[in-house]
């Protein structure tokens, strides 16, 4: 992945944190920290995932039961099978819930 297309991610991931225009100190810790796309697409997967879950049940959802749900659940066998660099973690979040719906 070339450096627009990774910064264009780091934007899509931090969109729902950080000002497109405005230094961010999450934006600031991914560049730095020299995650791989595919890794930055999960966590981001998982995210949503996440807030959904806990909206589903109205309840706070945590990390380690979303992850277990996430894995044991072949959510992330979907991920692998349709993951790319092309596509944003948004996108592949939605269309991998239209082939399996919590």
């Amino acid at each position: 992945m070339n450096k627009t297309a990774y910064k264009k991610l780091l934007e899509d991931i931090c969109l729902d944190y950080c000002n497109k225009d405005k230094w961010c100190i999450l934006k600031e810790f991914l560049v730095k920290a020299h995650l791989s796309p595919r890794l930055l697409s999960q966590m981001k997967c998982l995210e949503i995932l996440k807030w959904e879950l806990s909206k589903k049940f109205d309840r706070e959802y945590t990390w380690e039961r979303t992850i277990l749900f996430w894995t044991d659940g072949g959510y992330a066998k979907l991920f692998a099978d349709m993951y790319t660099e092309d596509i944003s973690p948004k996108k592949l979040y939605r269309q991998i819930m239209k082939v399996k719906p919590i």
